[in-house]
C-alpha cells in the first residue's frame, strides 16, 4: 500500500511579491507617475569629456598634444570620463560597407571599432599619469573602481548599440554615433557636465533646415548631393564678407515630411574661401597612402584592384540574371577558394534530374545571350 505524499506546509506556499507596479501595464505613464522618485546622481562628480575623432585626433599632434596637455592640468582638480571619436577611418569603413550591403547594425560595429583605436591613443599619452583604456562593458560596471584609483579613464565614446542599432528612416549610417554615446553615459551617471571638444566655434542653436534655424562657424565643403537643390548654386560666385540669401527647395520626399517640397531661403554669410590643395602625384605620395614602393606599382595595384571589381560585378550580374530569367541560383566559384575563380556553383546536393534541369537551363539562357563576332 503506498501513502500519498503529504501536501506542503505554509513555509512553501506559493507568494506574491509586494509590488506597486503588479498590476499595471509599464506602458501606462499615467500608473507609474505616482511611484516615480528624483533620480539618483550616481557620480555627480564626474566630467565627461569628447574628443572628435575627424575634428581633434584626426588632425594629429598640432591638435592632440595642447589638447592632452590641458586633460593633464585638469585632473588634479577633476575625476574625468575622456572619450573619443571615430574619425576618418570610420567614413572609410561605412563607405566600404555600405558598398558591400551590409546592415546598420554590422557598420555601428565597424565604426565603433576605429573609435576604441582612437581611445587607445589618448590613453597612451596620458599612461604616465596613471590613466588607462577601459572598453564598454567596464565603463558600464566598474568606472567608479577605476576613477578612485586614477583621475581620469579613457573610453570609447560610440554607444554599444551593434546589432541593435536603431535603423534611420533614410539610408543605413548608425544614427547614434559618439555626441549620443557620450550624452548617455553622462544622463546615466548624474554627471556634472559634458564637454564636446571640437575645432570650430560655433554650434547649431537650432535646426538650420527649418524656419529661424541657425548655424555659426561651420567650415562647409560645397558639394551638391549634400545639399538640398538650389542651396550650392546660390553660394557659388559669392566672395569672402559678402552676406546674400540663397533661395532652395527641399525635395519630395525627404526625410523630414513636414519640410518636403517646401520652398526655404537660406541667409548666407561667407567668412572665408578655401580650395583644396591636392598632393603631387608622385612617388611620395604612393608611399604615403598604400604600402607600394612608387607610383608606378600604385598604379598597378589600382588596376589590379579595378579589374578585380570589374570581374566580381560581372558575377553578381549574371548570378542575379539566372536567378531572375531561369530560376537558377548560383554563387562565386571563389566562396570556395582561389581554384574557384571564373566559375559559378550551384548546389549539386539535389535529384540527377534536377541538376540537369538547371544545366539545361543555363544552357539555354547562355546560348540567348548576344556573341560578339
Amino acid at each position: 500500500m503506498t501513502t500519498p505524499p503529504s501536501q506542503p506546509g505554509p513555509s512553501f506556499a506559493a507568494k506574491d511579491v509586494p509590488s506597486a507596479l503588479m498590476r499595471q501595464t509599464l506602458l501606462d505613464r499615467e500608473l507609474v507617475r505616482p511611484i516615480d522618485r528624483p533620480v539618483v546622481r550616481l557620480m555627480p562628480w564626474l566630467n565627461v569629456v569628447v574628443l572628435g575623432g575627424r575634428s581633434i585626433i584626426d588632425r594629429g599632434r598640432d591638435a592632440v598634444g595642447p589638447v592632452v596637455d590641458e586633460l593633464r592640468a585638469l585632473m588634479p582638480e577633476h575625476r574625468l570620463l575622456i572619450l573619443t571619436g571615430p574619425g576618418i577611418r570610420a567614413r572609410h569603413v561605412l563607405s566600404v560597407g555600405l558598398d558591400l550591403g551590409l546592415p546598420t547594425g554590422v557598420l555601428a560595429g565597424l565604426a565603433s571599432t576605429e573609435a576604441e583605436q582612437n581611445g587607445h591613443l589618448v590613453a597612451a599619452l596620458l599612461a604616465a599619469e596613471g590613466v588607462s583604456y577601459l572598453p564598454h562593458t567596464t565603463v558600464a560596471h566598474q568606472l567608479a573602481v577605476h576613477l578612485s584609483a586614477s583621475r581620469a579613464v579613457v573610453s570609447n565614446g560610440y554607444p554599444p548599440y551593434g546589432l541593435y542599432e536603431f535603423p534611420p528612416e533614410v539610408g543605413r549610417i548608425p544614427p547614434h554615433r559618439t555626441d549620443s554615446g557620450a550624452f548617455l553615459l553622462a544622463d546615466a551617471y548624474g554627471a556634472a557636465r559634458t564637454v564636446y571638444a571640437k575645432d570650430v566655434d560655433g554650434v547649431f542653436t537650432t535646426d538650420p533646415a527649418v524656419e529661424g534655424g541657425t548655424a555659426t562657424g561651420q567650415e562647409t565643403e560645397l558639394n551638391g548631393d549634400r545639399f538640398i537643390p538650389g542651396f550650392v548654386d546660390g553660394i557659388v560666385g559669392m566672395t569672402a564678407g559678402q552676406t546674400k540669401d540663397v533661395p532652395a527647395k527641399f525635395p519630395d520626399p525627404y526625410s523630414n515630411a513636414d519640410l518636403a517640397g517646401k520652398d526655404a531661403v537660406f541667409t548666407i554669410t561667407v567668412h572665408e574661401i578655401k580650395e583644396p590643395e591636392l598632393p603631387a602625384l608622385d612617388d611620395e605620395l604612393a608611399k604615403r597612402v598604400s604600402r607600394s614602393e612608387n607610383l608606378a606599382d600604385l598604379r598597378a595595384e589600382v588596376k589590379r584592384r579595378l579589374d578585380e571589381t570589374v570581374k566580381r560585378n560581372a558575377r553578381r550580374h549574371l548570378q542575379g540574371e539566372l536567378l531572375d530569367k531561369v530560376g537558377v541560383a548560383t554563387i562565386a566559384g571563389t566562396s570556395f577558394g582561389a581554384f574557384g575563380e571564373d566559375y559559378l556553383r550551384f548546389s549539386y546536393a539535389s535529384s540527377v534530374e534536377a541538376i540537369s534541369e538547371a544545366i539545361e537551363r543555363i544552357r539555354q539562357f547562355l546560348g540567348n545571350l548576344p556573341h560578339k563576332n
